[in-house]
């Protein structure tokens, strides 16, 4: 036996590393782990059958009784017990049995414990978690001096399932309140360290930088190979990159999924994602990366066949281009409903070292306001395109450089946005911007139907009762961008 797959630990600026940290989600006890202190530590733990799996265990100083089935409880010293974490799978008799052997010795005594209470740091937690675990960090900011190693978990069975969530919240589990800052201000620290595994989730977190030498805040080692990643309604600020991955090495991070995050003020000198597998990005907002950074960044030494879709995201004053790949193999790019706008360089670059064949589609998007091109192809090498009812206007060099033009473009003559320095991208209500791109969109009239869709990241919304406009922009709950 061991920690079930089930387990939920928690971890709070008000916690402690020696508390027990978690609960079995669906145990019949009571969970005393999201609360501050232990509910209850001694010194005098003892055991009969220590090296027994499993082992029962006793103390003069607290009774174990039903409420505390579910609880994990953490033993910290005594002499030939196993310090760690243990499951309280049943009581009977004052006794707890809890999910494997303890100990080194079978008669054991004067073991320290604790059962309850949060734990104070993540890292703590990651060395805890067994596959298919969760993480929940209360909000508060939480200042690492060292990589957060995250354990390499994956399931033969089931590997599809989500083998660990990591998820902050403001005050209730959940709650979409205020995000919890992880941060470091020494230098060169990687946030999340992968080091492989399986199925990855970072929900509602705040990742900083603030060292002289920034980190990463998603990196992997030299021997790693992380599937399936996703970073979900996250901010990430003043890191070096986003996500990093060595490609040199080995396949890392493959795919990635980011849903819903801003992306800031990264201060590499190539980009934010940079040098990763398959990327989905969906309503994310790339902007403010410094030193000559990208958005995006994809080095020739990305993997053969993997890809990139970009659905409803915004790439916005970047150092260099929004998105750049110079990628020599084959693979496939998709931007729906995208929005470059203000980089210093081009909105988009394709930049391949060799011939290739990488399909291209892109519809519905906005180039507007870039320092060079909207697209550029510095090489004459072909690509075959797809580019349906993308609107231009302000890009300083022109729309396209060694690329064919689109069906259906649109001209801006002025901007389009409600207030992009303030960060909504909205469409504004000008003759020349945000007029043009209404209803403009792809696919009009369809031998299905006839398709009312803005151009842009975000739709424009139609008076209350003007027409279903309730329906036209919904929006987004807890989203981090306008």
């Amino acid at each position: 036996m061991a920690v079930s797959n089930a387990t939920y630990w928690e971890v709070r600026t008000t916690g402690s590393d020696s508390n027990g940290g978690g609960f079995v989600s669906g145990a019949s006890g009571t969970d005393y782990s999201q609360q501050d202190t232990a509910q209850y530590t001694f010194t005098d733990l003892a055991s009969t059958n220590g090296t027994t799996n499993p082992s029962v265990v006793t103390s003069a100083s607290h009774n174990f009784v039903a409420a505390d089935v579910g609880n994990i409880i953490q033993i910290t010293a005594g002499t030939n017990w196993t310090t760690g974490f243990y499951q309280i799978v049943s009581v009977a008799s004052n006794a707890a049995t809890l999910d494997r052997a303890v100990g080194s010795a079978a008669s054991l005594s004067g073991g320290t414990y604790a059962v309850g209470g949060a734990l104070l740091t993540i890292g703590k937690a990651m060395g805890a978690v067994v596959a298919r675990n969760k993480i929940y960090i209360k909000s508060g900011t939480y200042t690492i001096t060292a990589q957060i190693s995250v354990p390499s978990l994956t399931n033969p069975v089931d590997g599809g399932q989500q083998m660990l969530e990591v998820r902050g919240y403001g005050s209730t589990r959940d709650d979409g309140g205020t995000r919890p800052i992880i941060t470091s201000s020494t230098n060169s620290i990687t946030k999340f360290a992968f080091s492989g595994g399986y199925g990855y989730l970072f929900y509602h977190l705040n990742i900083t930088d603030t060292a002289t030498t920034r980190g990463d805040a998603f990196g992997a080692t030299a021997t790693a190979a992380v599937n399936d990643l996703i970073i979900d309604d996250c901010v990430i600020d003043g890191c070096l990159h986003a996500v990093y991955g060595d490609w040199n090495v080995v396949w890392t991070f493959d795919p990635i999924n980011v849903f819903n995050t801003e992306i800031k003020n990264c201060t590499s000198a190539e980009g934010a994602l940079n040098n990763t597998g398959s990327v989905f990005m969906y309503f994310c907002f790339v902007h403010g990366q410094a030193n000559s950074g990208s958005g995006f960044y994809q080095s020739s030494n990305a993997s053969r066949g993997a890809f990139v879709i970009c659905i409803h995201c915004i790439f916005y004053n970047n150092t260099n281009h929004g998105f750049y790949s110079q990628k020599n193999q084959n693979e496939e790019f998709v931007f729906l409903n995208c929005a470059f706008v203000s980089n210093t360089n081009d909105g988009v670059q394709f930049n391949p070292s060799a011939n290739v064949d990488a399909p291209v589609l892109i519809v519905n998007s906005i180039f507007y306001g870039n320092g060079e091109y909207g697209i550029n192809s510095p090489n004459t090498r072909g690509f075959p395109t797809k580019q349906f009812n993308n609107a231009f206007g302000s890009n300083t060099s022109g729309n396209y450089h060694n690329w064919p033009t689109g069906t259906g473009d649109l001209a801006l003559t002025a901007t389009p946005f409600t207030n992009a320095g303030a960060s909504d991208f909205s469409l504004n209500n000008n003759a020349g911007g945000g007029v043009v791109l209404r209803s403009a969109g792809f696919p009009g009239v369809t031998s299905y139907g006839t398709g009312y869709e803005d151009v842009g990241a975000l739709r424009h919304q139609d008076p209350a009762g003007g027409g279903g406009g309730l329906l036209v922009n919904p929006g987004m709950t807890g989203g981090v961008h306008g």
